[in-house]
């Protein structure tokens, strides 16, 4: 029921013949994505997919927050009548159960969404993109980024919009020097904002390592902002000036994000436009 009010009305038997498959196969890491806060979800049908998930036996599990994203089908329905959906209070609550949860079966949280029983990071693609490696996105409606630039080929939600984007990408003359027309220009503000963000979410901001990433430049220019963020209690200052994140900086470090954020890219979020 819950699957079918947003919109993926596939029978849950495919669930676990894919997982049978997986588990034939023996990857070493496989990750699991579960939404908290669907509309008609209960605490209890929560904790029952959160449960048979771990029955897996993954490396990695992702739990996310439900959000109200432009034109999706989650957003039309709360539109419509919100009284299905959970408050923030509550999904905070079952992010903190589902948190003390997973750390009883000997998950490893390393970022406000991802568990993981691995020593290193659950999600190697997002930990090296965090930790400023390039990555190279192909295909209609992918992402790349680079030290200075963040590009993409076209993005909708739409059903036409996105027929015509991946109609338009499979028609398109490709060249190696066709020319970036969607993107963003870092300049080094922004590169230094998305260092300090990025490698918080991951858990831990280091100034040594910013010093070396940004030519022996220090944090003063953000250290009101990481000083909030330790009056709050999100995070601590180790004995080697490092910042460590701690259980409430992981609860809270979407927001925590928004503190970073330059007046440039607030400006930018609100002429867009979604399609």
């Amino acid at each position: 029921e819950e699957q079918k009010r947003v919109g993926r009305p596939y029978a849950p038997e495919a669930v676990f013949h894919a997982v049978e498959a997986i588990n034939t196969i023996g990857f070493d890491n496989v990750n699991y994505d579960l939404i908290y806060g669907l509309e008609g979800q209960q605490r209890e049908s929560w904790f029952a997919s959160l449960g048979a998930t771990v029955a897996f036996v993954p490396k990695t599990i992702t739990l996310y927050p439900v959000v109200f994203r432009p034109l999706t089908v989650i957003q039309k329905r709360a539109e419509r009548d919100t009284s299905g959906f959970l408050p923030d209070e509550s999904k905070y609550a079952l992010y903190d159960e589902s948190v003390a949860y997973l750390a009883d079966r000997g998950f490893r949280q390393d970022s406000f969404v991802r568990f993981t029983t691995l020593p290193r990071g659950g999600l190697r693609q997002e930990t090296a993109d965090f930790a400023g490696v390039p990555l190279l996105g192909l295909g209609a409606g992918a992402r790349s980024y680079s030290d200075r630039v963040h590009y993409s080929t076209d993005y909708a939600v739409r059903r036409t919009a996105t027929l015509d984007i991946i109609g338009g990408f499979i028609d398109h003359a490709h060249s190696h020097d066709h020319p970036v027309d969607r993107g963003f220009l870092l300049d080094d503000d922004e590169r230094r904002r998305r260092f300090c963000v990025l490698n918080l979410s991951l858990g831990r901001l280091d100034p040594a390592e910013y010093a070396r990433r940004f030519g022996g430049a220090g944090l003063q220019h953000l250290a009101p902002e990481l000083d909030a963020l330790a009056a709050e209690g999100c995070v601590e200052v180790m004995a080697d000036g490092t910042y460590q994140l701690t259980p409430r900086g992981f609860k809270y470090s979407n927001v925590m994000g928004e503190l970073f954020k330059s007046p440039r890219v607030d400006a930018l979020e609100s002429t867009y436009v979604p399609e």
